[in-house]
């Protein structure tokens, strides 16, 4: 008869191998936190995650009988994520690459784009950095273009706010010249230009915003017409250009010289520039610290 001691060592005995088979079942490994879901080799799956995905299937119209299968689904991928590391593809696959940089830039930007800037901030950033926001010289423009003409003989150095455009030459003839010092008489007149445009057909009018631009944008609209003949233009001049188009007649309608706004009327501008520049800095202060962590060898043999 076995005694109360020795059933006791016996059930003791049984617990144990039972304990150790179970053990041996699992691999010898504990169990799982609450916020892994899952783990594949050494990388957890997140609980978090899983349950964000599963959510998003739903929300998708995904059936129910298939939204079991998501935590096989992202077993799945972080196993061919983790193929595709032995493989170096990764490395190799350009689309990769720029997929996992993008991906790390933002979370370095979500992470930066945690922190909101005082009006104080937002101030000593306007002021060290007023430059910036600085409105260039502007000038509202309108004018007309003489179609039609043969401008090869036109002497147009003189075709300024002078009162004269200069000596025709022979091909273009006295009539093209009369007609191009009655248009700039009438436009330094301030008539309209519909006006004009109804009195001559040979004149068209310039297609232009009735809004002040930049003087690089006129530059850019009137490539062969010098920046400093915009920048010293004032209102109500009258400014000819030449070009294989034809002559164009620019009348000065408004200038607006460059200046600094208040703070108040740029505040949305100063806080999306803080806000860029602090992004900026946050990936390199991370790259930075990349930088000092990692162990980086150079060639010191390559040209560069």
């Amino acid at each position: 008869m076995l005694k109360l001691s020795d059933s006791l060592l016996l059930t003791a005995a049984a617990a144990g191998i039972t304990l150790a088979l179970m053990g041996l079942a699992d691999g010898g490994r504990t169990p799982l936190d609450a916020a892994t879901a899952a783990r594949v080799n050494e990388a957890p799956i997140a609980t978090d995650e899983w349950r964000s995905l599963l959510e998003r299937r739903a929300q998708a119209g995904v059936p129910a009988e298939a939204l079991t299968d998501t935590l096989d689904q992202l077993i799945d991928e972080e196993l061919l994520i983790q193929r595709a590391a032995e493989l170096g593809i990764l490395r190799r696959d350009s689309n990769v690459r720029v997929a996992i940089v993008e991906a790390m830039q933002k979370a370095i930007f979500n992470e930066a784009r945690g922190h909101s800037a005082s009006e104080a901030e937002l101030r000593a950033f306007y002021n060290d950095n007023r430059a910036l926001f600085a409105e260039p010289l502007r000038l509202q423009l309108d004018g007309l273009q003489l179609e039609g003409l043969q401008l090869e003989g036109l002497q147009l150095e003189g075709l300024q706010d002078s009162g004269g455009v200069g000596a025709a030459g022979a091909r273009a003839g006295a009539k093209v010249e009369a007609r191009a010092v009655a248009a700039m008489a009438a436009l330094r007149a301030g008539v309209a230009i519909e006006a004009l445009v109804a009195s001559d057909a040979a004149l068209s009018p310039l297609q232009l915003p009735p809004v002040a631009l930049s003087v690089d944008a006129l530059s850019a609209r009137f490539p062969e017409l010098a920046t400093d003949t915009l920048t010293a233009a004032v209102q109500g001049e009258v400014i000819s250009h030449a070009s294989a188009r034809g002559l164009y007649l620019l009348r000065v309608v408004s200038r607006h010289e460059a200046s600094v706004p208040a703070f108040e009327a740029v505040r949305d501008a100063v806080l999306n520039e803080w806000q860029l520049q602090r992004l900026d800095a946050a990936y390199k202060e991370h790259l930075g610290w990349l930088r000092e962590r990692a162990d980086i060898r150079i060639n010191q043999q390559l040209a560069y």
